[in-house]
């Protein structure tokens, strides 16, 4: 790299460097090739860059470029000179360029650097390289010469127009138009009268490029003369629009007058150009002009010209634009709609909702609800959707209200709340679903109100989850149950009382889930069916005792599963809850059990429990035929948690699975499993690990030695336990990436070592990427590397105490794979017999 700043620093600055050097520099470019290192055209392209502005500079760069047009460079490295020579070429460089236009292979590269070329030289080389060019290399020539405008080789293209090849007459015509020259034009016209369709049409697509160049340049009556002669011709709709637009922003002070006199002719093809130039041209109560031809249209057009109208934002067109909302076509009617929606006031409030009831069709509906929460106006039109509320039928008012719902404005919670006590369903079901957005922690009781006095019983559903949004809004749990509470004591309604228990959990603390213990022993069976739905949604494992409970004395069979399933789904989610105790609420619930079905429904949850309690519940399982697969998928996904503690315990469970008539998929993954275990000999397999952990802005090589929450609180952090790796060519791999995924990252690893006596051992490691070792709280290993998991990579000689000995890792992630592996051996790396490990804090 000091090198290459070298050369940088000759080829801009033209002083300190030796020319030995930029000989070197020049050598390598010349010899580039695609896939080669690129630093050598890098260096030359930053040169480049900094000699713009610098005549100096800019003629040293382009004699340094000139050198690599040489016959002896590569293809590529001609090919990057010329790019580099569009920026900075002059005279020094036209001679190996022309040259280069007698190759074919070379002619478009060569043509590339021509074209910007400032040199008036440049002209003359190219006619005198067209007169021998043939085909491809005529048409680069061609289209280079149409690029420069070159007035003086006209007389060259002429004759070319009417050549036997049709990409050089197409080359030919197109570079007339773009030099748009009288001679060029007279050529154009003299085409187009032809007679040959081709011809014609390439000529007439000159002509247009070459009026809009005159135009450009401020050449008025002749541009003009030929957008009018484009617009009077047969020739295709799009280059007629396009004369069109031409003219209109040629003669701004006649363009309202042109526009609408298109509208109101014949000419089809020209009213979308003149509705589009409508949309931003200014005039004289042109909006007015322009809605009053609104109904005489054809419908598409109809259509264009109300969203024009809508970008023009007058209120002078107003009218017109109400009046399509009852047009008979349902595209005019939801554009006029859409129009309303961007520019309307609360005074379209009565004509959308009018339309809205006599609307037949979702479309029609769906862009109405738009326009409506779309309208512009605040309160005003907010009043004005709650007025029609109050005034319309059935069928419209739960549109209004999901309207007033979308506008969120808090003054509307009053107007959808009386709608909440109406007997109409779907209008109920509507005042909910919006109240339980717009309402606020305050309105809690005023809903829950609205739930206790519900008429519409098929909208309850809504109700229930209206107010369970808006308990989510209130922070204070006993408030909560204090409202809900409250309302239980009030209603006298069986159905309501159900809805109110069904909350209970949203609340979700203890005075809660007493009032749902209560509710267990009621004498009406569907409050006791419902306590228990409640409980089995409870947020945390304090539920569980309770569902326990009831699944042992439930005098029902129905209550006694109902309180199975609950526990189940607790435990299997519960995050309060340690592996083994959660293991030993398993255990307790199948005891309880009486039959294959209920086993099942246990073994889907048990799945999630990763304790070797739970690996012997399965196991149990699996000689029950009418649950083996269940038991055995459930075995299977324990297995690499429990195998890094209990090995032993674990393969016999897999060879168990093996043995057992079962998919040949999981008996496949149990025999992988199986052989992994097998593998992990002396490794230490029991880990819990915390992370990922990035540091904004950083690579992972750089945070080696950031202090993340798992070195400075490891009591804070989340630690979660580690899966045995099912490789069964590296089985003492841990696969980090796999496990959390993650990119320039760090995790922790922790693990206890007990030793029966203080002794020496070896400590030896293996990661991808970096990795730092605290034995004892002392650091035993720091190597910030990169590379794959290699055992043994990393050694350090340390001492174990008598007891539990902690271990943590810290493993970087630079990029691709991510993973670790550890042992302990004796000093001269002998087996190291009597460890045990624990994952968690002994």
């Amino acid at each position: 790299m000091k090198f290459l700043a070298g050369i940088l620093s000759f080829i801009v600055c033209a002083a300190s460097v030796q020319a030995a050097d930029m000989a070197q520099v020049l050598a390598d470019a010349a010899r580039y090739e695609s896939g080669a290192s690129v630093e050598p055209l890098r260096a030359i392209e930053q040169a480049v860059r900094e000699s713009v502005g610098d005549p100096t500079r800019k003629a040293e760069v382009e004699r340094h470029l000139t050198q690599l047009l040489a016959p002896s460079a590569t293809f590529e490295a001609r090919r990057f000179a010329c790019t580099q020579l569009a920026i900075v070429g002059g005279e020094d460089c036209l001679e190996p360029l022309a040259a280069m236009l007698k190759e074919p292979q070379t002619t478009g590269i060569a043509c590339l650097a021509l074209a910007s070329n400032p040199s008036p030289k440049v002209n003359s080389i190219l006619q005198q390289a067209l007169a021998r060019a043939r085909d491809m290399a005529r048409v680069q020539i061609i289209v280079t010469l149409g690029d420069r405008r070159d007035q003086e080789s006209v007389r060259a293209l002429i004759p070319l127009t009417r050549n036997a090849d049709g990409p050089t007459a197409e080359s030919a015509i197109a570079s007339l138009g773009k030099i748009a020259s009288d001679e060029a034009l007279a050529a154009l016209k003299e085409l187009r009268e032809t007679g040959d369709p081709a011809l014609a049409r390439a000529a007439w697509q000159a002509t247009l490029v070459a009026a809009d160049l005159r135009a450009s340049h401020g050449e008025t009556s002749k541009a003009d003369e030929l957008y009018k002669a484009i617009l009077a011709s047969g020739f295709t709709d799009y280059a007629r629009r396009a004369a069109f637009e031409g003219l209109l922003r040629l003669h701004v002070k006649e363009a309202q007058e042109r526009i609408l006199e298109t509208l109101k002719g014949k000419d089809d093809v020209l009213k979308p150009s003149a509705i589009a130039a409508a949309s931003s041209i200014q005039g004289d109560n042109l909006s007015s002009a322009l809605a009053a031809q609104l109904e005489v249209l054809k419908p598409e057009h109809q259509v264009l010209l109300l969203q024009a109208l809508a970008k023009r934002n007058d209120k002078a067109a107003m009218d017109a634009v109400r009046k399509a909302t009852a047009s008979a076509n349902s595209a005019v009617r939801r554009a006029a709609v859409e129009a309303l929606g961007r520019y309307g006031d609360a005074e379209s409030v009565g004509v959308l909702v009018q339309a809205l009831g006599k609307s037949e069709t979702t479309e029609d509906r769906q862009a109405i609800v738009a326009a409506l929460t779309g309208l512009k106006g605040g309160e005003s039109v907010d009043r004005a959707v709650a007025d029609e509320l109050t005034r319309t039928g059935a069928s419209t008012a739960p549109l209004l209200i999901s309207v007033l719902g979308k506008r969120a404005n808090p003054a509307s919670f009053s107007v959808i709340l009386e709608q909440t006590r109406v007997e109409d369903t779907a209008t109920a079901r509507a005042a909910f679903n919006a109240l339980g957005s717009l309402a606020r922690s305050d309105d809690l009781p005023a809903l829950l109100d609205a739930l206790t006095g519900l008429k519409a019983q098929d909208a309850r559903g809504a109700a229930e989850t209206a107010v369970a949004k808006v308990l989510a809004k209130t922070p204070s749990p006993s408030r909560r149950t204090e409202a809900v509470a409250s309302a239980v004591k009030q209603t006298r309604s069986l159905e309501a009382r159900c809805s109110l228990l069904a909350l209970l959990p949203s609340c979700g603390d203890a005075a809660a889930l007493t009032l749902l213990k209560e509710a267990t022993n009621d004498a009406e069976s569907r409050v006791r069916d419902t306590a228990l739905r409640a409980l089995a949604d409870w947020p945390d494992s304090a539920a569980l005792s309770t569902l326990i409970n009831l699944a042992r004395t439930a005098s029902q069979d129905t209550e006694r599963v109902l309180a199975i399933r609950g526990a189940a789904r607790l435990l299997s989610g519960a995050t309060d809850l340690q592996p083994g105790d959660a293991a030993e609420r398993f255990q307790a619930l199948f005891a309880l059990v009486r039959n294959s079905d209920e086993k099942k429904l246990l073994l889907s949850g048990l799945g999630r429990i990763r304790h070797p309690t739970a690996l012997a519940l399965v196991a149990n399982s699996l000689d029950d035929t009418n649950a083996q697969a269940e038991a055995a998928l459930a075995a299977v996904t324990i297995a690499p948690y429990v195998a890094v503690v209990k090995p032993e315990a674990t393969t016999g469970v897999l060879r168990k699975i093996t043995h057992l008539p079962l998919d040949p998929e999981i008996k496949q993954t149990a025999t992988n499993l199986q052989q992994a275990i097998e593998g992990f000999a002396d490794y230490v397999m029991a880990w819990q690990v915390a992370g990922p952990f990035a540091k904004e802005g950083f690579p992972g090589k750089d945070i080696f030695e950031e202090p993340f929450l798992p070195e400075r609180d490891p009591a804070s952090s989340t630690w979660a336990p580690m899966p045995a790796g099912t490789d069964r060519t590296r089985p003492w791999l841990l696969d980090l990436g796999k496990f959390l995924g993650g990119q320039n990252c760090a995790a922790y690893a922790r693990t206890w070592v007990h030793s029966e006596t203080n002794q020496n051992a070896r400590l030896e490691l293996g990661s991808d990427d970096g990795v730092k070792a605290w034995l004892n709280g002392t650091v035993v290993v720091s190597a910030n590397r990169g590379g794959d998991v290699k055992p043994g990579d990393q050694k350090a000689d340390v001492q174990l105490r008598t007891g539990w000995n902690p271990l943590v890792l810290k493993i970087t992630q630079w990029t691709s794979g991510w993973g670790f592996c550890a042992r302990f051996t004796k000093p001269d790396g002998s087996t190291l017999p009597g460890l045990r490990y624990s994952p968690t804090p002994p």
